[in-house]
């Protein structure tokens, strides 16, 4: 058994299966976006392996996780109590197909600012975060959806923690189109990737709030040991699961391949996690429904070459 390692497992994407939420979509996504030039500083955590980003719930400020893998904005109920308690929360039933335990509610969120960015007019969801503390090391408001990272085009970079609206999808130099499983209608997005000896495309949520990669069993060889992971998810955290520990291989996404070590269970979705959307930035485009990878630019001989320190002789002191 190797050591215990970090995940945020994506059930927060089971939102994405909520009917009592995706028949009322039009809801949840934000009416008034103003944007402002330039990307938004992220703010990284080694440890957990993700991104959280300082933002400002109707004036008061707060700290959201970066999570492309859920579908809808959610806030911490607790935080909703403490700091806006004039705020409605208006509990909601879930029907259906979900692995989501606690109670949620829905409450109108008059201005959500990033940045300079502004998102005004739409519903959050108000469910019991405040375990996600334990897993990030310090206190979260809530989790940043893509009802509303996904209202306009984006650009997420994990490797320089940067975040960027745009009002038209940038088409940055070398950018690979990745092909697109059918929308599910939740504004997650999920790419058809295949592995090497197998044919069938391999639908991956592409999930920045899950910090490994993760394939079923079938979909990818293992090395037969295992890996046990702390799991955290909208029910709770600290919960240790055991994986298969997955080969090291080369995943493609298109025409652009990239090398993963995934681990490997078969009772969650396959998640292309954040330790591969490292390798590469994110632009997705929500309204066209499309999504591109650009590659990381490889340093240049003169960027990798060793620099030689030179020593510089001290003054001589004037007469």
């Amino acid at each position: 058994m190797r050591p215990l390692a970090r995940i945020l497992a994506a059930a927060l994407a089971a939102f994405a299966l909520l009917p009592a939420l995706r028949a009322q979509e039009a809801l949840f996504r934000p009416r008034n976006v103003t944007l402002e030039p330039g990307p938004v500083r992220l703010e990284a955590h080694p440890e957990a392996g993700l991104l959280t980003v300082r933002a400002t719930l109707n004036g008061k400020p707060c700290t959201l996780l970066v999570d492309t893998g859920a579908s809808h904005t959610t806030f911490d109920r607790a935080f909703l109590t403490r700091e806006h308690p004039d705020l409605i929360q208006q509990p909601i039933s879930l029907h259906g197909d979900t692995n989501v335990q606690a109670e949620l509610a829905i409450c109108l969120v008059s201005s959500l600012k990033v940045g300079g960015n502004a998102f005004e007019g739409f519903y959050g969801v108000s469910a019991p975060l405040g375990h996600l503390k334990e897993t990030l090391g310090q206190e979260v408001a809530g989790i940043l959806g893509m009802n509303v990272l996904g209202r306009m085009p984006f650009r997420l970079s994990r490797r320089d923690g940067l975040l960027a609206w745009f009002r038209q999808a940038p088409a940055p130099k070398g950018a690979v189109r990745l092909p697109l499983a059918a929308d599910e209608g939740d504004n997650c997005f999920r790419v058809l990737a295949r592995a090497e000896g197998r044919e069938a495309p391999i639908p991956m949520l592409v999930d920045a709030g899950a910090n490994v990669t993760v394939l079923n069993p079938g979909q990818w060889p293992t090395t037969g040991e295992a890996t046990a992971m702390e799991t955290a998810d909208v029910n709770a955290a600290g919960r240790s699961l055991t994986f298969a520990q997955g080969r090291k291989g080369t995943l493609r996404l298109g025409e652009l391949a990239v090398e993963v070590t995934p681990v490997v269970r078969g009772d969650m979705p396959a998640l292309l996690g954040a330790d591969t959307l490292g390798k590469f930035d994110l632009v997705v485009d929500g309204p066209a429904r499309a999504a591109w990878a650009v590659p990381h630019a490889k340093p240049t001989a003169k960027e990798t070459a060793p620099t030689e320190k030179k020593e510089t002789a001290p003054a001589e002191a004037a007469p």
